[in-house]
C-alpha cells in the first residue's frame, strides 16, 4: 500500500508541475501557492514525522520594513501527527491536529532564493489514549487543546516560475518541507 501511495504521489507531482503556468517571476501580489507539507514535530517527548498542507496568498508587493523590503503573505497551514508507544499489553497514543493562520514576511520576493519569516495563531488540538490488559481497562481525553501559534523561519527555492521547495525551521513543527505550487492570480482577478 505504502509503494502505490508512494508512486501515486510522484505521478501527481509531476503531472500537476508541468500543468500550471503561473505569472511573472517568484512570489507576487495576488498569487495563490499551495503544497503538501512534511515534518518532524516535537510535541511529544520522542518526536514524531507528520504531514499536512499550506497555503499562502500574495497579499502585499514592495513593503519596507526598516531596512528591509520585500513581500507580505497571508496564509493557511492545516497539519496532523501521531505517536504510539506499546509495550506489553500496554499502549499509549498521543496525537497532535493543528490549524494556523500566518502572515510571512518575504526577504527576497523576486529570487530563486526567498528567505522568510512568519507568525501566526490558531487552533491545535492534542489527544491522549491508553490502554492495557488487567483491572483498570483504558483511558482517553483531550490533552492541551485550544490556542496555538507558530512561528518560523524558511526558504523558498524556486524551480520554476510555477513550482518552488519550501523548508521551515520552527515552532510547533520543528523541522517541515514542502512543495508549493503556484496556482497564479484566481480567475475573479484577471
Amino acid at each position: 500500500m505504502k509503494k502505490f501511495f508512494s508512486i501515486t504521489i510522484v505521478a501527481l507531482f509531476l503531472s500537476l508541475s508541468s500543468s500550471f503556468t503561473a505569472t511573472g517571476n517568484g512570489f507576487q501580489k495576488d498569487n495563490l501557492y499551495i503544497g503538501p507539507t512534511v515534518g518532524y514535530n516535537y510535541y511529544f517527548a520522542s518526536g514524531t514525522l507528520g504531514f499536512g498542507a499550506r497555503g499562502e496568498y500574495g497579499l502585499m508587493d514592495k513593503v519596507d520594513v526598516g531596512t528591509f523590503k520585500g513581500s507580505i503573505g497571508l496564509g493557511a497551514e492545516l497539519f496532523y501527527s501521531s505517536y504510539k508507544y506499546e509495550w506489553g499489553g500496554y499502549w499509549d497514543k498521543w496525537s497532535y491536529t493543528s490549524f494556523l493562520i500566518f502572515a510571512a514576511f518575504h526577504f527576497q520576493p523576486k529570487e530563486a532564493f526567498d528567505p522568510y519569516v512568519r507568525a501566526g495563531l490558531g487552533f491545535a488540538n492534542v489527544s491522549y489514549t491508553s490502554s492495557w490488559t488487567g483491572t483498570y481497562g483504558g483511558s482517553g481525553y483531550n490533552y492541551g487543546s485550544g490556542l496555538d501559534y507558530t512561528a518560523s523561519i524558511g526558504f523558498n527555492y524556486r524551480f520554476s516560475n510555477s513550482m518552488s521547495f519550501r523548508a521551515d525551521l520552527g515552532y510547533p513543527v520543528l523541522l517541515s518541507a514542502g512543495i508549493d505550487f503556484n496556482l497564479g492570480k484566481m480567475a475573479w482577478q484577471k
